[in-house]
């Protein structure tokens, strides 16, 4: 579970370290045959993939909290679009 935590974050920016149910949802056998790779003989072997699925109800923010991050979001963005736009307008008054 902590490897899918560490990989979600890496890849997507999102926290699941707060998830404390994970389905097992599919696991995937599969058979690696030996190999020489770069000079370095590798034996065969069998590997196993598991997926697991996060229950991500107790970690989602309720409506009114996510409301309040929207609207903060959309002040904080509108503020940086004034002030683009502002500093165009004094470039340009120069």
């Amino acid at each position: 579970i902590r490897t899918a935590v560490r990989q979600v974050k890496e890849s997507l920016d999102v926290d699941l370290s707060g998830v404390q149910t994970w389905y097992r949802f599919m696991e995937v056998w599969y058979h690696r045959p030996a190999e020489v790779y770069k000079g370095r003989s590798f034996p065969e072997q069998e590997e196993v993939s598991t997926f697991f699925i996060p229950v991500l109800d107790p970690v989602l923010p309720t409506q009114a909290e996510y409301q309040a991050r929207l609207s903060e979001v959309r002040r904080l963005v509108d503020e940086a679009a004034v002030a683009e736009w502002q500093a165009r307008q004094d470039a340009r008054a120069r």
